[in-house]
């Protein structure tokens, strides 16, 4: 009798262990991204652009992008049609583009140098207004909220060796006034370095009631609640040479660490469904960089990774946005846009 509860007790513990091995195979997802399509030359008749910086989807075949100049255009069925403002320190133009929102017909422009936010006609590319406040004086990333007249700014071009105390997310008024939001550089566990690092190109990203952004020196991501003002990191698992930066002396030990295995975050895409991160980690010598582009759920579990050669800029629909830059000499056209489909197995 005792060996018969003992088989039986073997025989339920197996079908237990098999459930839960197929509940784990079941969850199991792997991605792959679809062949590049639609693929539609940009039209820039109006001005060269200078290196494509940033691309804001409005609507189907209408988006917001940014160039080195700097310079701001309206993108409409792959066409250039509007130009918003210009560089310049008067009234309505920007030295710099340190961060863009878009929100209903209005798109708003940072210019941290000047601490302002300039704000234009999406369709008229008319000035509206501008103010100042000394509370974008170093912050270079950019939400507006809705329903209220106030942005969210955050400092992402922070030095390591700041006080705690430095803040990194604000609330900006449309009179000047500010707040700090809590949210200090002594909270983020960045690498305390002397050296800056800014990601390029990247912003806030906006899902469901909050905000996802990406801190340069540090491995997490992390989401704003814009109800509560809870803040949420998690893991990204990227080498950020946190050990070689700190225990280095002279500023030339922290570049050998950034140049040899310091992993940057270049854009957060996200979607209903997951956020993705892409990110580039430097190679010794003269290897190219390892770009790989990473997939979690909105509770911070990762789905999978998948390596990559392209500049994604965004997703609409939930696909992929590529700009293709033009190598050919011979070819009057600069740049390019496809798409590709991420795809869930």
């Amino acid at each position: 009798m005792k060996h018969t509860i003992s088989t039986l007790f073997l025989v339920i513990l197996l079908i237990s262990c098999n459930s839960q091995n197929d509940k784990e195979a079941t969850d199991a997802v792997s991605v792959r991204l679809g062949e590049l399509t639609d693929v539609e030359i940009i039209n820039d008749e109006m001005s060269f652009i200078d290196g494509l910086y940033s691309f804001l989807p409005i609507s189907e075949g209408r988006a917001i992008i940014s160039d080195g100049k700097p310079g701001l255009f309206l993108l409409e069925d792959n066409v250039l049609t509007q130009q918003y403002g210009r560089s310049g320190s008067g009234p309505c133009e920007y030295n710099q583009i340190s961060g863009t929102d878009l929100l209903e017909d209005t798109l708003y422009v940072l210019d941290n140098s000047q601490t302002k936010i300039i704000s234009f006609d999406i369709n008229s590319a008319e000035c509206i207004g501008e103010f100042t406040s000394e509370g974008l004086n170093r912050f270079d990333y950019l939400h507006k909220l809705r329903n209220s007249d106030g942005f969210i700014a955050a400092n992402g071009s922070y030095l390591g060796i700041m006080p705690d105390s430095t803040s990194l997310l604000r609330k900006i008024y449309e009179d000047g006034s500010y707040e700090d939001l809590g949210l200090y550089l002594g909270r983020i566990n960045t690498v305390r370095s002397v050296v800056r690092l800014r990601t390029p190109g990247l912003s806030f990203v906006k899902y469901d009631n909050g905000l996802y952004t990406y801190f340069p020196l540090n491995d997490s991501l992390r989401w704003y609640d814009l109800d509560t003002g809870k803040l949420t990191a998690f893991d990204l698992d990227i080498e950020i040479q946190r050990d070689e930066m700190e225990d280095a002396t002279e500023a030339a030990k922290i570049l050998d660490a950034i140049n040899e295995g310091y992993t940057f975050v270049t854009r957060i895409i996200a979607t209903e469904d997951w956020v993705a991160v892409t990110t580039a980690q430097n190679q010794p010598g003269d290897l190219p960089q390892r770009k790989i582009l990473k997939f979690y759920r909105h509770d911070g579990s990762f789905i999978d990774e998948v390596p990559y050669e392209d500049n994604f800029v965004g997703q609409a629909d939930g696909r992929l946005i590529q700009i293709i830059e033009n190598t050919d000499p011979e070819s009057d056209m600069a740049y390019s846009i496809g798409y590709r489909d991420v795809i869930f197995e």
